[in-house]
């Protein structure tokens, strides 16, 4: 399929280009690509407090030999979550317009295209060399409708202009989600006009899951984690019960972690997710191009 604007290889050995994405659907011709709006977006709820306690009862008044009065009951607790969750990295809300376009055979971060089509190409400004891959988005549309995407691909600033910070060129399926038929400027949301969006947790089931790439070996390991609630900041690897050795972060289109010269086919690995949480998984056995699940997923953070 035809691309504008090629997506780059990554930089270690063994990655092979990955296609830029398709030009967006064409949307109304008086769109421009102006400056986000000035209104900040609220954060989430705050955890719900806890209740008060309650007060004693009255003793028995002098001289009967009436019981004591009963003592009062403590306060329900708060919703406030899990208490012995981790705080969740506070996440900005961005403003921006939207754009649509179609799946290509492979969005730049080389991930699976979700199985319900919700899925989202983040400006270039956004994408932060790939580290946004894999996260999730809530999306607010221009009268008030929300969905939840995936971030799998990049909207390139190089060869789309409109997308600038804030900018995500959408699915079919999600802009319909968000985006009335009716809507004024038609196939697209124009920066000039912004909708809102914060990333959240990914409603994922299972654990984990280590996608090795095509051409590792005991030489060169490039591992992209999938399924994952929240967003990776950290992958590291030992041999054989030995140090934790930091695997390289992802610095191009490809989110993949690499090391060169691993000289082993077995690897313990401890992930670490945006919001600081951590989990290691032991003995896991090289699949070349293929899929190894880890043992849990992250718990939510509250």
């Amino acid at each position: 399929m035809p691309v504008s604007g090629a997506g780059t290889g990554g930089a270690a050995p063994g990655f092979s280009g990955q296609g830029g994405m398709v030009a967006p659907v064409a949307g109304a011709s008086g769109a421009t690509a102006g400056s986000g709006g000035t209104g900040s977006g609220t954060g989430g709820t705050t955890a719900g407090a806890g209740g008060m306690p309650g007060a004693g009862g009255a003793s028995g008044s002098g001289g009967m030999s009436g019981t004591g009065g009963m003592s009062g009951g403590g306060g329900a607790s708060g919703t406030g979550g899990d208490p012995g969750a981790m705080m969740c990295k506070a996440e900005p809300v961005h403003m921006g317009g939207l754009t649509q376009y179609d799946q290509t055979p492979l969005g730049n971060c080389g991930m699976p295209w979700p199985s319900d089509d919700l899925y989202g190409a983040m400006a270039t400004a956004d994408y932060g060399a790939s580290a946004v891959c894999g996260m999730c988005a809530e999306v607010t549309g221009p009268t008030g409708q929300k969905t939840i995407i995936h971030a799998v691909d990049q909207c390139p600033i190089a060869s789309n202009p409109k997308c600038v910070a804030g900018h995500i060129d959408l699915s079919h399926t999600a802009y319909q989600a968000i985006v009335p038929s009716n809507y004024q400027f038609g196939g697209e949301v124009p920066n000039s006009s912004p909708i809102s969006w914060h990333y959240v947790a990914c409603n994922t089931s299972g654990p984990i899951v280590y996608h090795f790439k095509d051409g590792t070996s005991v030489n060169w390991l490039a591992v992209q984690i999938r399924n994952s609630r929240y967003g990776i900041a950290s992958l590291q690897y030992r041999r054989n019960g030995g140090a934790w050795e930091n695997l390289s972060a992802p610095t191009g289109d490809l989110a993949y972690y690499v090391a060169n010269g691993p000289n082993t086919t077995t690897y313990d690995f401890r992930v670490t997710d945006v919001n600081g949480q951590v989990l290691e998984d032991d003995g896991l056995q090289l699949m070349v191009n293929g899929d190894v699940s880890g043992h849990a997923q992250f718990p939510t953070c509250r």
